[in-house]
């Protein structure tokens, strides 16, 4: 991703000409995604300096191939087992030192469940297939959580190397088979970027921006180019001379200068081209938001600007006073390693805080990330890029990186090595021991409800196992039913522990984010028609009278978003709410019904509430009623309202376990009630379910 650009031929020819103003737009595009990161009120469109990074290396990358390829020594002979031992000395000692760092820190700071996920992503980082993990995790990159995610940056080196891969046997095979490469590389780039669009139009964010074969248009764009510039010059020759024949560069050029010289004529189109690439990569640092819409048609923003600044050459003005600064030239060196640094510093920052770090606090992780960028740059990469015995060398750091990866597979196996722990308490979600009971104790759902909610499930808990909707016991044996969003997913194991030696069973049908009555569509973009599960679940009741106690668990989501999908022109939303509240009871006035309540939201990161060997804020495990959410207090008041009106719906507010005199407790004696702000660990499942189970058995 972060390649030095003297370009070396894979073949041992000379080197290609040094362009020190592509360090400097390197520079410009590490450290906008730094600000991104640490203050992203300064700056929120800095994420898109790895978009920048894309078309750079595109160019830089494709040129060190093209160069191999039309080699008149030796045309069409393509050296792929040397283009990747440079990779190797290029990428990996790094990438070896971050993840060994990681790996090391997380050791002392994070929690199992979190180490678990660290040693996920170190396999990842060291595979280069983090993107497609964090694509299944359903992580979005500008979520929250995604902070603690200490690798998450690692998904861009997988879209690079993933590219690399595949791209040079691409060329070559256009190269063997005499085809125009302008015409190929531009249906190469367009059909990514269609790729990249159609996944952006079907509110699916994270197929864009992760799966590399939506990103590939980036880097293909940059090789595009590097093809014209080396191999076409004659052709952007011809039209500059054009544009002098006919005097447009001296119209152009008297319109911006007073007494315009032979040097500003000629270069004015280059010029130009600098000024409005700078402008179009400023306009986006500053003005591209972090939404649902990105990357589709604004990812263009800076990558069209990356690509003007690089087609305008080493001698436009903003090339050459700007980005050929020395200052700008020595960033983009320690471009790479600054990139590899500032993520896992910033994440473990976030960790130990629980919440975003005071400014001091990411200021210094930033400015520790320099230091150690400039170390790496120069006593780790030099040894083993440069020098004697390269071969050796690849070899070493091939074997030492797939021991990293190893190392991190094994920590993912092993519940993130929970014996570093002993005294602590369990720190996992519920929804996990869906699958970890026995399989003469569990069943899947029928094919169309499990195959739904598979691929939920999966994306919810990384789950690896298929079966996540599941029922205690066989089928037409339950009578009790949980329905709703991952907060009935949370109720099940608390309930079907406390009823595991009875004569009761629990199923339970949960789809994620989608409240749990009937046609009431949670508007979540990426989740539009998840609701129809919920429908299917409600279908399954009714085709089995053994399931005598439904239990309907609310999620407090924001009712300004819900949509009657029986009345869509409905747009108030108190009625929208009430109507299918009414609608959802009327369907199972023949079964007990209990409305579940969703428990009180922790306003912040519950693992504070642990303990750690390294953290900034210890033991914070209670908070104020007033903390909680408003819309939870909106939802509560409507449900128990139309509750009354139903001789069989009780409802069940879970606020009275962990509220007492204003106060909200995470905790009892040693029991973490939370895993995250909203879902329940273990502990808090069984805390629940022991009282549920009560309401339960007065109704059956």
């Amino acid at each position: 991703m972060f390649n030095n650009n003297k370009l070396f031929s894979m073949g041992g020819g000379k080197a290609l000409n040094y362009r020190s103003d592509i360090d400097g737009l390197r520079a410009i595009a590490c450290i906008s995604v730094v600000i991104f990161h640490s203050f992203p009120k300064y700056m929120q469109g800095g994420f898109i300096g790895v978009d920048i990074f894309f078309v750079i290396s595109g160019f830089l990358i494709s040129s060190i191939i093209y160069r191999n390829l039309f080699d008149p020594n030796l045309p069409g002979q393509l050296n792929l087992f040397d283009f990747y031992l440079r990779r190797i000395r290029r990428i990996f000692p790094a990438l070896i030192t971050v993840l060994v760092f990681s790996l090391v820190i997380g050791w002392y700071v994070l929690l199992p469940e979190e180490y678990r996920l660290l040693g996920k992503h170190s396999f990842g980082g060291a595979t280069y297939t983090n993107n497609i993990m964090l694509y299944r995790e359903s992580s979005k990159y500008f979520n929250p959580d995604s902070n603690t995610k200490v690798l998450l940056h690692l998904w861009s080196l997988g879209v690079e190397e993933q590219f690399y891969l595949i791209f040079p046997i691409i060329l070559f095979l256009f190269y063997r088979f005499n085809l125009n490469f302008i015409l190929c590389l531009t249906a190469f780039t367009a059909f990514s970027f269609i790729l990249n669009k159609n996944g952006i139009k079907h509110d699916n964010q994270s197929y864009s921006f992760y799966l590399p074969y939506c990103r590939f248009w980036e880097l293909s764009i940059g090789a595009l180019l590097a093809y014209i510039v080396n191999y076409h010059s004659s052709f952007i020759e011809s039209t500059h001379n054009l544009l002098i024949k006919y005097r447009i560069t001296d119209c152009i050029a008297n319109l911006i200068f007073r007494n315009p010289t032979d040097n500003n004529k000629k270069n004015i189109i280059k010029n130009i081209l600098s000024v409005a690439g700078i402008c179009l990569i400023i306009f986006g640092i500053f003005k591209v938001k972090n939404d649902l819409n990105f990357p589709g048609y604004i990812a263009l923003i800076p990558v069209i600007g990356a690509l003007l600044i690089i087609a305008a050459g080493r001698e436009a003005i903003v090339n050459k006073y700007i980005l050929s600064n020395r200052i700008m030239v020595f960033l983009g060196l320690i471009s790479y390693p600054l990139y590899l640094w500032h993520w896992p510093l910033l994440s473990f920052a976030y960790i130990c805080e629980g919440q975003t770090p005071d400014r001091w606090i990411r200021l210094t992780a930033d400015l520790i990330a320099v230091i150690m960028a400039i170390l790496t740059y120069l006593f780790i990469e030099p040894p083993l890029r440069y020098g004697k015995h390269s071969r050796i060398k690849t070899g070493i750091l091939f074997i030492t990186l797939v021991c990293v990866g190893i190392i991190g597979n094994r920590i993912y196996h092993s519940d993130g090595l929970s014996f570093r722990f002993p005294n602590q308490p369990v720190y996992t979600a519920p929804e996990v021991s869906i699958n970890k009971y026995k399989t003469n104790e569990m069943f899947s759902m029928d094919d169309k409800y499990i195959d739904n909610c598979k691929a939920v499930f999966q994306h919810w808990n990384d789950l690896d196992t298929p079966t996540t909707c599941a029922w205690q016991k066989e089928q037409n044996k339950n009578n009790i039913a949980i329905v709703g969003s991952s907060h009935a997913a949370h109720l099940f194991y608390g309930l079907s522990t406390v009823y595991k030696n009875s004569g009761n069973g629990v199923a339970v049908f949960p789809m994620g984010s989608q409240s749990p009555f009937f046609n009431l569509k949670t508007n979540i973009q990426q989740r539009m028609d998840w609701y129809k599960r919920i429908g299917d679940a409600y279908s399954y009741i009714e085709q089995h009278k053994n399931l005598k106690v439904i239990i309907l668990a609310d999620l407090a989501s924001n009712i300004n978003d819900y949509v009657d999908m029986e009345n869509p022109n409905e747009k108030d939303p108190l009625k929208i709410f009430e109507n299918c509240i009414r609608r959802s009871l009327e369907m199972l006035k023949e079964r007990k019904v209990i409305i579940a309540l969703d428990n009180p939201q922790v306003p912040f990161d519950p693992s504070l509430c642990y303990n750690r060997p390294v953290t900034i804020t210890q033991g914070k495990c209670s908070f104020s009623r007033n903390e909680t959410s408003y819309m939870r207090d909106v939802h509560n008041k409507i449900i128990k309202d139309i509750a009354k009106d139903y001789k069989n719906v009780e409802v069940f507010d879970p606020e009275s376990l962990f509220c007492q005199n204003g106060i909200c407790k995470l905790k009892n004696n040693s029991e973490i009630f939370y895993r995250d702000t909203g879902h329940l660990s273990y502990q808090g499942s069984l805390y629940i379910g022991k009282h549920l189970m009560k309401m339960v058995n007065n109704l059956l």
